[in-house]
Formats: structure tokens, sequence, C-alpha cells
């Protein structure tokens, strides 16, 4: 899910390179990389999700899911055909505190505006969904559209 900008781009080109057949599902406003397979289509629609039933994957990156109900609409249509489901959170889901480093027992924030990706990961816990889950701070690197080393440094 995602896979032509920034982060999704560094890795299906980290996967490409182990030789992993991708499918990148993804609006198709950005250019395809080479030796992966375009679904076009937008996570949000429910008619373009479809086009993903009967795929059987190893392996499911999301990179761009930001509310519970994006997820389990994939999930849905994926029916269990995949070992597990990678998901890219946020460090922005805790309390602010200033005692580094951040652990996953520290307090989460029920105003964030990450909450989706912690409804998300207890969803995921809930329904004995294989997963991991990350939860990045500040990303930055070549192609960052977000530039935030600007300020950050």
């Amino acid at each position: 899910m995602g896979g032509t900008r920034f982060v999704g781009k560094s890795l299906v080109a980290k996967l490409l390179i182990k030789n992993y057949d991708i499918d990148i599902f993804t609006r198709g406003n950005k250019s395809n990389p080479e030796k992966t397979n375009l679904i076009k289509g937008d996570r949000n629609n429910s008619e373009d999700i479809v086009k993903l039933k009967n795929k059987k994957y190893d392996f499911v990156y999301d990179i761009s899911g930001r509310e519970l109900e994006q997820t389990q609409l994939l999930i849905e249509n994926l029916d269990n055909s995949f070992q597990r489901y990678i998901y890219v959170s946020s460090a922005g889901v805790y309390k602010d505190n200033c005692e580094l480093p951040i652990s996953e027992l520290d307090p989460i924030d029920p105003d964030s505006r990450h909450k989706g990706k912690v409804e998300t990961e207890n969803w995921l816990k809930n329904q004995k969904i294989p997963f991991t889950s990350f939860r990045p701070t500040y990303i930055y690197g070549p192609g960052n559209y977000n530039k935030i080393e600007n300020w950050f440094f």
C-alpha cells in the first residue's frame, strides 16, 4: 500500500534488490518503479480495493494507512492470504514526554492526530492478525518531500 513516494519508494528499491515480486497499490499519481506491478486505485474507495481480492501475498507493507477503516477494508479484501502485515504507524501516537527513549509502554495520546494508527494496531491485535508495527519519529533522507531537515537539525 503505497510505494511510489519517499518511504515506500525506498522500501520497494530494497525489495527489488532481493528479487521480490512486488505489486504496488497506489493512486498512480507518481511513476511506478520498474519491475513492479501497479494496481491503480484509492485505498479509501471500496470499488478500487476489491482489485486485491483473490490476490495472494506473503507480506503486505502498509505505508499509507492512517485510519482503522482503511485497514479493515484492505484486510477484508485480502482474505487472510498473507503471512504478515507490516504497518507503518507513528511515534506521534504518544503523549508528550520529555524522557527518552520512548517505550512501547509509554502513554498514548487519545487526542493525537495519529489516533487512527493506534486504533488500527489495537484492532490488528484483537483480530489476531500477524503484524509488525513501526512507530518512527521523523523520517528523513533521499526523496523526502517534507524537508523536515530544514528545522529538525
